[in-house]
């Protein structure tokens, strides 16, 4: 009998459950043209959520060409049957014009039971089964047909697409980097046996040599709300959004984990991980006190004797300074006696001029660091000025001394090779690093796609990248290669090489001493793995929206750089848009699957056409049913403009959230904190938001409310095309018409907290609502991502719980949604029409039917 888990035959896909409560056999076959043949039928036992696997097994030699049929009876008793509209063979076989072959043959297919029950309107039933052969030269049966009863529950949780369990997927740890799937790519760094550590955005920090194996150092890929306050071994430890790593002269590994604001340090002795500063709301001192809100990179530079070790850290405006002292015996830091202070900037935006004290100077958007222990110099990449800078450190624990710019003439843009590298143009460069043996410095000119290289004093060129974004020619000379978006980990290894952390790709790259760039760790876009098999299956799941459509699903993976998509009568998932890269140019008209996309919203029409937003270009695009894309939205240019004519010539604010109306024909696009109306025309319009007024009543155009970015959400109701919003900034879920006024449901306005369930909605208080969602009976849905519990308000304005324990966790498939736990990161839910949820939450997306 096969598993559930066989990937071959079975994709928990949906929302069916089905218990097994009894066996399918076979009777012995007579037939007067062939010899005795009879067909084994049995159905495992246990939690099947949209697929019954059938084994059957032939007992006879002589052939005999039968096809399988598959009915099924709700009605609690043997008939009436309906025959089923799937039996989905295995990849070997089809269902119809078998043969009994060897006796003893096995053979296996699937009925996809969600298609045929959720359709005909059935959620909870008890359901029999009848399976038999049926001769194919006659189309009478052959011997007896074989019935097992089932208890049909369709509320009970799934995984739509990723892998249930998994977390944020790790694929390829003990074995080669350059086959390893690397997701989210930030600082790079060495380690003391010239290993490379990569921090990842897939709450993991990880190990490898060039042409060697990698492994994951720091972080399970679970993102967790708790900070390890007490040591715990680090390979198992929960990291929240590790966006900076380094290693100290003592074996230490630090990690700056963003998502929660905090810098932790392993223990090399007893491989734990510890959190040694941040977390709190003080200034400088006290390192356990000190706020870390947006910190970077991180550096280790060399020790002083006599004085405590320093790590560097950027973030907030600022380079700030991590001092502590190393227990060699027990490999202890004792962050009690650990603290922070600032050696450069003030915290707020700005540009300071050279020979400035750099105490008193202002940075904008520092993110990459480099040392340089001959002439103490520390050297910045001042990401939003465009500038690399260099502050002179003459002892790491002393005062350090003034910044200067080295690199870049503060102008975003492109040029200057050949002459001054002061005199050049630079595009948001976000790392820097240090060549000690040559004294060549390097940067990651990240919205250029180029490295470039300098001396300081001297002149600048590009020796890496060609200006174009994707994976075409890595593998030959760098100059002739993409190097699409080279990100924060940019670090010089002790042959020379260049290795750079390539967000665009998710590689890291080497730019070799003879010229040449290949991949180290990562594997391209082209060889991204999840499409085209079972959906359940699916690797390297971040998502961030989904919508139905029909039988479809479609998602966009953030990380991937793609939209998937599942059809949802097979469990198949494909890749529908995007060619796995971000940034480059996309041509009306040309094919999706092409295009480079970074998409966040996705909603679909009843046609069969696809909408996306990509965010940081400002863009909306629409992806017909040929699969041609074309602009819909947007000029590019980050504004509100253009309301009340054409929706091609408006500008829009970072676009996230998206949904279509097939009622009317419009598309709603939330971003800038407003909800923006293109009617099927093209015409767009505010229909929502961008006012100044936090009360009910007023006409939603005045109103202010957060919606388009983070934990907030947008839905349309299909019926009535009434906008609800989850203003997760101010604890708030409103309703308002297309041109009427705003309406409270649920939450006390700037004011957290937790409403059990049985009260009414209006003046519960709400913990950070987001990922919202209306069916056509008008029952509302939200998440709560500071609760992390889905929520329901009925008809009569009840409040209950629909999903969730209250606490963070992995999903349990074929559970109670009440008693699974769930992260409700993103969650942007859609419903289809039969009442089923799907929401994304962090690593896969997840079915049930509430039970209402």
């Amino acid at each position: 009998m096969n598993s559930k888990r066989n990937a071959q035959i079975l994709s928990q896909l949906m929302c069916i459950s089905i218990l097994a409560a009894g066996i399918l056999t076979g009777a012995p076959i007579n037939r007067a043209t062939a010899a005795a043949a009879s067909v084994a039928v049995a159905t495992p036992a246990g939690v099947m959520y949209d697929r019954v696997t059938i084994n059957y097994t032939i007992q006879n030699t002589p052939a005999a060409s039968f096809d399988i049929k598959v009915e099924y009876s709700t009605s609690g008793v043997a008939g009436p049957y309906a025959v089923a509209t799937e039996a989905i063979g295995s990849p070997s076989e089809g269902t119809t014009g078998m043969a009994a072959g060897e006796a003893g043959t096995s053979h296996v297919f699937v009925w996809n039971s969600f298609y045929d029950l959720n359709r005909a309107g059935i959620y909870n039933a008890d359901a029999i089964v009848r399976v038999s052969a049926i001769d194919r030269m006659t189309g009478a049966p052959m011997g007896s047909a074989q019935t097992a009863s089932f208890k049909v529950d369709n509320s009970v949780v799934a995984v739509a697409l990723g892998q249930a369990g998994a977390g944020i997927p790790s694929v390829g740890d003990g074995g080669p980097a350059t086959d390893a799937l690397t997701f989210g790519l930030r600082q790079l760094n060495l380690a003391k046996d010239g290993s490379i550590l990569l921090a990842e955005l897939t709450a993991r920090v990880r190990q490898f040599t060039v042409g060697g194996n990698i492994e994951t150092v720091a972080g399970n890929g679970i993102p967790a709300n708790v900070d390890p306050t007490t040591p715990f071994p680090a390979n198992d430890s929960t990291l929240r959004n590790p966006r900076g790593v380094c290693m100290d002269w003592n074996g230490v590994v630090f990690v700056v984990d963003n998502g929660r604001s905090t810098f932790l340090a392993t223990n090399p002795v007893t491989g734990s991980i510890v959190v040694v500063a941040g977390g709190g709301t003080g200034p400088d001192g006290p390192a356990l006190n000190a706020s870390l809100t947006g910190m970077a990179a991180c550096i280790s530079l060399p020790p002083v004797p006599g004085k405590p070790q320093v790590v560097l850290v950027t973030g907030q405006n600022r380079v700030r300074r991590f001092q502590y002292a190393y227990d060699p015996t027990t490999g202890d830091i004792d962050p009690a006696s650990a603290t922070i202070d600032t050696i450069c900037g003030t915290a707020s935006a700005g540009f300071s001029p050279d020979g400035t004290p750099a105490k008193s100077a202002q940075l904008t958007g520092p993110i990459g660091l480099a040392y340089d222990p001959s002439s103490m110099k520390l050297f910045v990449a001042d990401t939003r000025n465009n500038v690399i800078r260099a502050i002179d450190l003459p002892n790491p624990n002393g005062d350090p001394g003034t910044i200067n710019t080295v690199a870049g003439n503060g102008t975003a843009g492109f040029s200057g090779d050949g002459g001054p590298a002061t005199a050049a143009q630079l595009a948001t460069p976000s790392s820097v690093g240090l060549n000690p043996a040559t004294g060549m410095m390097y940067i990651a000119d990240t919205a250029n796609n180029r490295i470039r290289q300098f001396t300081i004093g001297g002149m600048i060129n590009t020796v890496a990248g060609n200006g174009g974004v994707g994976e075409a020619g890595i593998g030959g000379p760098a100059l002739q290669a993409n190097v699409s978006a080279p990100g924060e980990g940019l670090i010089v290894t002790r042959d020379g090489s260049v290795l750079i952390s390539v967000v665009g790709t998710n590689q890291v790259l080497a730019l070799t001493p003879d010229g040449n760039l290949t991949a180290v760790a990562g594997v391209p876009p082209s060889s991204l793995p999840g499409t085209g098999g079972q959906a359940n299956q699916s690797p390297g799941i971040m998502p961030y929206q989904c919508a139905v459509s029909g039988d479809f699903l479609y998602v966009s993976d953030v990380t991937a750089k793609l939209i998937r998509k599942v059809d949802l009568s097979t469990g198949i998932v494909t890749r529908f848009a995007g060619n796995g890269v971000s940034g480059g140019v996309i041509t009306d008209g040309m094919s999706a699957l092409d295009a480079p996309l970074n998409p966040f919203g996705v909603t679909a029409d009843s046609a069969g056409n696809v909408y996306t937003s990509l965010r940081l270009a400002n863009r909306v695009y629409k992806i017909d049913s040929l699969g041609k894309i074309t602009r819909f939205a947007g000029t590019g240019v980050s504004g509100t403009t253009g309301d009340n004519g054409p929706a091609l010539q408006a500008t829009l604010q970072a676009p996230n959230w998206l949904q279509f109306s097939n009622g009317s024909g419009a598309l709603y696009i939330a971003g800038g904190n407003r909800i923006r109306r293109v009617d099927r025309n093209g015409i767009i319009t505010t229909v929502g938001g961008g006012g100044t007024s936090t009360a009910e009543g007023v006409p939603a155009t005045q109103a202010s409310f957060t919606v388009g970015a983070g934990d907030n959400g947008m839905a349309i109701d299909p019926g009535t095309e009434t906008i609800y919003v989850a203003s997760g900034a101010d604890h708030r879920v409103l309703k308002f018409p297309v041109g009427g006024n705003v309406t409270v449901l649920a939450g006390v306005f700037n004011t957290t907290g937790f409403t059990p369930d049985g009260a009414l909605a209006r003046g519960a208080l709400l913990g950070r609502p987001h990922g919202i969602g209306v069916d056509a009976r008008g029952n509302v849905f939200f998440s709560e991502g500071r609760n992390l519990l889905m929520r329901w308000i009925d008809t009569n304005g009840i409040l209950r719980t629909v999903a969730g324990t209250g606490q963070a966790g992995l999903i349990t498939e074929g559970s109670d949604p009440t008693r699974c736990s769930f992260f409700f990161s993103t969650g942007l839910m859609a419903l289809d029409g039969q009442g089923n949820i799907y929401f994304p939450d962090l690593f896969y997306v997840v079915c049930f039917r509430p039970r209402y």
